[in-house]
């Protein structure tokens, strides 16, 4: 357990961008609006060497974001700014975001604007040596293709659809213990702990939800974590257990769940 807290920050202006942190996707951001993020990455960074990788316009779907084949250019955005600013930043628990922190890797670019503009993609590297953790991704074991398993994937969604369609989240905990444990250990400092926070969000703040039906057409799940990690994503960029939108939510989905599973210990696993 550390006393720190790593974030991820970024500003991205006029373009598609999608950030990974040791091949874990982190965030993906899209050109019809600029933000500045700042997200908690402690569960997704290990003892040792860091992989940070920006790809700006990444491809149209999330299973072919890192092919450049894929890849479409940027020239609607000539003559207008276009670029990004991408940190890792050290914190102590408890300290204010944005007020001071440890600056440990970071990615600055501004695309020439005058002229056709390509996909690019970066990286860098940052090195943590007080992180004691070993997070259950890390020990699960490699996959195959996707196209291997697919059945069984499907089943796995299924199966988390209906317990948390139906509320209930003690079933689901049944596979994602490992993943709320990490998560516990990557953040201590909390009032509740992160299976509390889930129930209360199911059993109570939603329990009015209607959650989504599945459409296997939309499916695009995707390899990461140096193929440990399966991503239960869609091809609209939306993780497959989500609430139908209302106008309470403004338009958009009032929970939304985003599952990696992985195998580990002889059995599948929700593991981020």
């Amino acid at each position: 357990m550390s006393n720190k807290v790593w974030h991820l920050e970024s500003k991205v202006i006029n373009c598609n961008l999608e950030i990974f942190i040791n091949g874990i996707p982190i965030y993906y951001h899209k050109k019809s609006y600029d933000q500045l993020i700042s997200v908690p990455i402690n569960q997704y960074i290990v003892n040792g060497k860091n992989i940070v990788e920006v790809i700006v316009n990444p491809g149209k779907t999330p299973s072919v974001s890192k092919f450049k084949g894929t890849w479409s250019s940027l020239d609607s955005y000539l003559d207008k700014e276009v670029g990004f600013a991408v940190q890792i930043v050290e914190y102590s628990v408890g300290q204010y975001v944005g007020s001071g922190g440890n600056q440990q890797a970071s990615l600055v670019h501004m695309f020439d604007n005058t002229k056709y503009i390509d996909a690019s993609a970066f990286d860098t590297v940052f090195n943590v040596k007080d992180r004691i953790n070993v997070w259950g991704w890390q020990l699960a074991d490699k996959l195959p293709p996707v196209s291997t398993q697919i059945d069984k994937i499907h089943s796995i969604v299924e199966y988390i659809h209906s317990k948390i369609s139906a509320k209930d989240a003690s079933a689901y905990l049944e596979i994602a213990d490992r993943y709320y444990s990490d998560y516990y250990l990557a953040y201590p400092d909390q009032e509740a702990s992160p299976q509390q926070q889930l129930k209360y969000a199911l059993e109570v703040s939603g329990k009015d939800w209607e959650f989504e039906s599945l459409n296997k057409d939309l499916y695009d799940f995707r390899l990461c974590a140096d193929n440990r990690l399966i991503q239960l994503y869609q091809n609209d960029w939306q993780t497959v257990i989500r609430t139908v939108p209302t106008e309470e939510s403004h338009g958009e989905s009032a929970f939304k769940l985003p599952i990696f599973i992985g195998f580990l210990d002889g059995r599948w696993q929700v593991l981020r």
